[in-house]
């Protein structure tokens, strides 16, 4: 379920980072928003959320090894 929140977690603060861009560009601010989530939400700690294709493939094989675990747990119970 961790790596399934992570996941849910990049998604939202993707949409955020764009909606970001999209605030400071209409406004005229500056050219572009910040590329990275450490750049926009500074105080945040954003390493383990993925931001980009490889850490999403990255968390969705952890999200499938879990489910597999828990396939493989019931399994055992079941003999035991």
């Amino acid at each position: 379920m961790g790596s399934t929140a992570l996941i849910v977690a990049g998604i939202f603060f993707s949409a955020g980072l764009e909606a970001i861009d999209v605030m400071l560009r209409s406004g005229g601010v500056m050219a572009g928003g910040p590329d990275t989530l450490a750049e926009a939400y500074p105080g945040i700690p954003t390493w383990f959320i993925p931001e980009g294709p490889f850490g999403f493939i990255i968390a969705v094989v952890l999200v499938a090894c879990g489910l597999y675990a828990a396939y493989i747990a019931r399994k055992v119970e079941r003999l035991a």
